[in-house]
């Protein structure tokens, strides 16, 4: 009884944690969304003044963010959860069961989650880029060119957003066929300073070093 009341526990952890996960990436992409869709009315006007359509453009990269900056809030806020949940899942796997083979499972299917988010993310995106770029041709047929060249700037960051989680979706296929075939190298990926900013990667490690503080403890109070 006391262990199907702690599994139906960490189901629902696990689950509340993917809600908070969606909710945040859903409410930034909101964010950008009405951002986007109401302009103030002062950039309905062409501007006259070629140096402050300058002055405006110069401002506005500086504010705008750089694509996938590592250490971001967005980034940091998922990497915080996985590392602390998967590490508590990989514990009481260690903890509860012996069989080597359902690790591999559970790492496959931890993968699958953190993909599924990705993949939301990807259509947001998506949906960001193509909008925003309808509307910036809009702009520039009615001769607002100002705001025609703000748009653009908001659908080269959607669109190269969109390809950077586009590429991280194929290397989290990647990893599930390595995670299958068993050819996932725990040492090499620490070693990889790179992987420290990648949400599977993260996860697998946080996992991985729970894992093993339980078999360690399970060695200490269980007699050989």
């Amino acid at each position: 009884m006391t262990n199907t009341i702690a599994v139906l526990a960490l189901i629902f952890a696990l689950a509340a944690m993917f809600v908070a996960i969606y909710l945040f990436i859903h409410r930034q992409l909101q964010q950008k969304a009405e951002a986007q869709a109401a302009p103030s009315t002062e950039e309905k006007k062409p501007d006259p003044a070629p140096q402050q359509d300058s002055k405006k453009e110069e401002n506005h990269t500086t504010a705008t963010p750089s694509v996938y900056v590592p250490g971001s809030p967005l980034i940091g806020q998922i990497n915080y959860l996985l590392a602390r949940e998967y590490k508590a899942e990989g514990y009481e796997c260690a903890i509860r069961l012996n069989a080597a083979a359902y690790k591999w499972t559970r790492m496959e299917e931890m993968v699958g989650r953190v993909l599924l988010l990705v993949i939301e993310a990807i259509n947001q995106y998506q949906y960001l880029w193509k909008s925003t770029e309808d509307a910036a041709n809009s702009r520039k047929n009615e001769g607002y060119l100002s705001l025609y060249e703000e748009l653009m700037r908001k659908v080269d960051y959607y669109r190269k957003e969109y390809e950077r989680l586009y590429n991280l979706k194929e290397h989290g296929e990647e990893v599930i066929q390595k995670i299958r075939d068993h050819t996932i190298d725990m040492q090499t990926m620490r070693e990889n300073k790179e992987n420290d900013f990648n949400p599977f990667f993260v996860m697998l490690l946080s996992f991985e070093n729970g894992f093993q503080e339980g078999i360690i403890h399970k060695t200490r109070v269980e007699p050989i």
